[in-house]
């Protein structure tokens, strides 16, 4: 699936933090998403960046699009150590998602 109206997210997301991935998951990755879902991105991001600050930052560049866009954070090494952690989003972001930019 391609999306289109992301691509201004994506582009303010990659100019304020040092994004290794971004994959969207939840219903619009599955494509049963209602008209009101929210996108839920997953910014994969060195563990140092990891941090309120940069949550902040990402909030604050992600304003004014007019859309709702939750972000979860993860480094890398979240990723390795818990992708089979049912408890966690990782899983599914991980098999479900789809990679909207790699770096």
């Amino acid at each position: 699936m391609n999306y289109p109206e992301l691509q201004p997210a994506i582009v303010r997301i990659t100019a304020t933090v040092p994004a290794e991935r971004i994959i969207l998951f939840g219903s619009r990755a599955r494509g049963n998403a209602h008209s009101d879902s929210d996108y839920d991105l997953l910014v994969v991001v060195p563990a140092e960046d990891k941090t309120l600050a940069t949550y902040k930052k990402l909030h604050k560049a992600l304003l004014g699009l007019g859309l709702d866009i939750e972000v979860v954070l993860a480094s890398p090494e979240d990723l390795k150590n818990y992708q089979n952690a049912w408890m966690t989003i990782f899983p599914a972001a991980l098999h479900e998602g789809q990679v909207l930019y790699a770096a």
